[in-house]
């Protein structure tokens, strides 16, 4: 095991770990199709992947009971849908927005990982 500290979030630390884990692994992935398709038209593979991994990663961490990563997670399902439903594009502020949460999500799994409580700034990510 890496490192989980002497956080209280009701779970055992190993499948505390192996989710993290694996939710990061899927947002890099996820990172990566944003930045390949950086000023392209997201094709609708691209942006049901995206949407699976907010979506997985809301649910899962609603399970664990990290909370905050389950909010901001639902946040970014929310303008996903509003992308796959065609009421919004991923680009400009909608894309920045998208990645922004991706990569404060992955900041507070790092967090979760270390040890620490789970934090961002919630005004880094408002409705579009």
């Amino acid at each position: 095991m890496d490192k989980i500290g002497p956080t209280d979030y009701g779970i055992e630390p190993e499948v505390l770990l192996e989710f993290i884990d694996e939710s990061q692994e899927q947002l890099d992935k996820t990172i990566n199709i944003c930045i390949e398709n950086e000023g392209k038209v997201l094709g609708a593979k691209a942006i049901d992947e995206i949407f699976r991994t907010v979506h997985a990663i809301k649910g899962n961490s609603a399970f664990l009971n990290l909370m905050k990563i389950k909010n901001l997670a639902h946040s970014l399902e929310n303008l996903m849908n509003l992308v796959r439903m065609g009421n919004a594009h991923f680009k400009g502020e909608v894309a920045d927005k998208i990645i922004s949460g991706i990569e404060m999500i992955q900041e507070m799994l790092g967090s979760v990982k270390a040890g620490k409580p789970e934090s961002y700034d919630p005004d880094g990510l408002k409705k579009t």
